[in-house]
């Protein structure tokens, strides 16, 4: 059985991420919550890798674009009417709203919010990909959508990211 070896937690501002390669996980620092969310154990949500060429600096989505980080789309969707935010839809070449993210300001609110309600643990490693994997389907956490069994808070997220997408194209 793999070890969960992400012991050492932190605010974000803690750390100094490097172009290494590793995994990472989010966690809800305590007495912070998200609507209709419990998070798993010590309050993991999010598990992730970081890859390519600029490695933790890049992939821990505190300071972000909803757009393109999954763990941050799911958090702007549970966050929505909380913080106010507003969703914001990019259009593919065929003119349709395929993906959605959030407007600057709201960008900005929730760099806030994860600032001042989560934290970040990292590991360097060489196996980034396959840890992450063994990592996620032994602890399931609740923002990861893919690669572990969907239970009733993954749902949820799911649900709300649905209705973030039905919002930017106007049928919400």
């Amino acid at each position: 059985m793999i070890v969960f070896t992400l012991d050492y937690r932190a605010p974000r501002a803690s750390f100094t991420l490097s172009n290494a390669h590793g995994v990472y996980a989010l966690f809800l620092k305590p007495g912070s919550s998200l609507p209709g969310i419990v998070p798993g154990e010590d309050g993991l949500l999010y598990i992730g890798k970081a890859s390519g060429r600029t490695g933790f600096k890049g992939r821990c989505h505190f300071n972000g674009k909803s757009a393109s980080h999954s763990p941050r789309r799911s958090l702007a969707a549970l966050l929505v009417d909380d913080l106010g935010l507003v969703p914001k839809g990019f259009p593919h070449p065929d003119g349709e709203y395929k993906t959605w993210g959030l407007t600057l300001p709201s960008e900005r609110i929730l760099d806030t919010w994860m600032h001042g309600n989560l934290l970040l643990a990292i590991e360097p490693r060489v196996d980034a990909a396959l840890y992450e994997q063994e990592l996620i389907s032994l602890h399931q956490p609740v923002l990861n959508l893919r690669d572990c069994p969907q239970s009733e808070q993954h749902e949820r997220v799911s649900a709300a990211r649905r209705r973030m997408a039905d919002m930017v194209r106007g049928s919400v």
